[in-house]
């Protein structure tokens, strides 16, 4: 009777006719919704703007003044200025371009596990798993680089694996086209650079130390072009200081709590949450204890080894390089599920992978009993979040932002008046019109109870004898120092308090 139930169809059938389903609901939300839109966001937008003009891959955002995009890499701006090209508005047409990666990264994933051994049905939770878990949809709801830098991740992955598998050149070449276009995506791409690299090291096909280098030097090649080009159009590479920082283990401490957060919500109790983490990272020692001394014997274990191996390697690049550029650098990026995402893609791969084959050898039934849940419960999860995004909107482009009666406030300030604001992108953004940075903390942030003195510089330079007019908005950054340091710092005189924020006039 048991073998007759796990051998059945039904049970994997209910488990994944949720995934067209699910996702054709969000690929249809993120095409009907207004993006969310952050501060790196509009730099890219207004870059794709001075792109589809002729200025080249350059930016005004916030101050007015354009000057060469070097923070943040090309590509995706020049994925958006088609649109200005079209005529078409930015934010409808990143939504669109958005949707269609979405579907690229849940078709490709699906491919991917099917040429890894894993089958349709593997390939199928393996597109669920990807499309639902952690903040997906979040990401491919918000003008972010990282929907184009994860489908490129996929396609990266595919090609590397492919390489890993064959002797020749061709899909080298490919890999490393694509580990270039990771880079001039994100920065971060960087740690594919060195994944590729130790992959084929480790590939034992004939000439692996040539084809290693010539990934790495077809890889390179346009990264080194184009931080050339930001050194001598900028003065600066990456505009990221090098300052080693001491190691905090809590470091890795968060990363794991958030991680525990990409197959269960926060809403869950985060015991169950570590618990199943825990398992699951136990699991799979488990089953390459098991496994590696029978790669020979069991058929399809060395390539489901293989499979996974090159998975958790890309995961450990990525946050082995997501640990350097922290502590190699006072300007460390944000660490949270975001910034994370590239790591758990391919873990999400490994894992139906992984789920795949243990199907396949007799455990059919609580396989895909465990796939309903994980699977469900991200649906749950996107659907939430849709019906939010779509009520109110996100970050800079939500109700909230679009009602604001802060810059209503502004939108009568006395023409040639000088604006400053905590918020300058979200305010040159919505009025037009240049917008000075409020001084961020001392210390790179770190100091909260003074301001930069060079930043504060900066701004008195800007104000030039003119009437200035700051917008303290109550939504901050991490970085910014508290309004009453503000205040006393380049002493504001209170104008008006609004529902959203403070208006204040600039002291000389």
């Amino acid at each position: 009777m048991s073998s007759r139930v796990a051998s059945s169809p039904l049970l994997p059938g209910l488990a994944l006719a949720a995934v067209p389903a699910s996702v054709a609901a969000i690929l249809f939300v993120l095409a009907c919704g207004v993006p969310g839109v952050t501060t790196d966001g509009f730099a890219y937008l207004d870059t794709a703007k001075h792109v589809a003009a002729g200025h080249g891959a350059y930016y005004a955002v916030p101050e007015g003044n354009l000057r060469p995009l070097i923070t943040w890499p090309p590509l995706f701006p020049l994925l958006l200025a088609p649109g200005e090209w079209l005529g078409v508005d930015l934010l409808a047409w990143c939504r669109w371009l958005h949707a269609l990666l979405f579907g690229l990264l849940a078709g490709g994933a699906l491919l991917l596990v099917r040429a890894g051994g894993g089958g349709l049905r593997g390939g199928l939770l393996a597109a669920a798993l990807i499309s639902l878990t952690g903040n997906m949809p979040e990401l491919f709801a918000m003008v972010y680089s990282e929907p184009l830098f994860l489908v490129l991740e996929l396609a990266w992955l595919y090609m590397l694996w492919r390489a890993c598998r064959s002797s020749g050149y061709r899909d080298v070449i490919i890999a490393g086209a694509l580990a270039a276009a990771l880079v001039l995506t994100r920065y971060a791409g960087a740690a594919f650079v060195l994944g590729g690299v130790v992959a084929l090291c480790l590939s034992r096909r004939p000439s692996r130390v040539w084809r290693a280098a010539a990934y790495a030097g077809v890889a390179v090649l346009p990264v080194a072009l184009w931080l050339l080009r930001n050194s001598l159009a900028g003065g600066s590479a990456v505009e990221r200081p090098i300052e080693p920082l001491p190691f905090d283990a809590d470091w890795l401490i968060n990363v794991w709590r958030l991680a525990t957060l990409w197959l269960l919500p926060a809403e869950a109790s985060r015991w169950v949450r570590h618990l199943l983490l825990a398992l699951l990272a136990m699991g799979g020692i488990a089953g390459l204890l098991v496994l590696w001394p029978r790669r020979l014997s069991v058929p399809g274990a060395r390539r489901c080894l293989g499979f996974c191996g090159l998975c958790v390697l890309a995961a450990g690049c990525y946050i082995a390089f997501l640990a350097a550029a922290t502590f190699a650098s006072p300007r460390e990026p944000t660490l949270d599920l975001r910034m994370l995402a590239p790591a758990q893609l391919p873990l999400m791969l490994a894992l139906a992978r992984a789920m795949a084959g243990l199907a396949g050898k007799g455990y059919a039934l609580a396989v895909w009993g465990a796939a309903l849940l994980l699977v469900g419960t991200g649906a749950w999860r996107a659907a939430n979040f849709a019906q939010d995004a779509n009520e109110r909107g996100s970050e800079f482009t939500s109700v909230a932002w679009r009602e604001s009666a802060l810059l209503e406030a502004a939108r009568g300030l006395p023409q040639g008046a000088v604006l400053a604001s905590n918020q300058a992108e979200a305010v040159y953004w919505h009025l037009g019109q240049p917008c000075q940075p409020l001084p961020t903390a001392a210390e790179q942030g770190r100091d909260q109870s003074r301001l930069d003195p060079e930043r504060v510089a900066k701004l008195r330079q800007a104000h030039e004898g003119r009437e200035c007019f700051v917008l303290l908005f109550d939504q901050t950054w991490p970085w910014h120092a508290p309004a009453e340091v503000n205040e006393r710092d380049l002493r504001l005189t209170p104008v008006a308090r609004y529902s959203d924020g403070t208006l204040y006039r600039l002291g000389d």
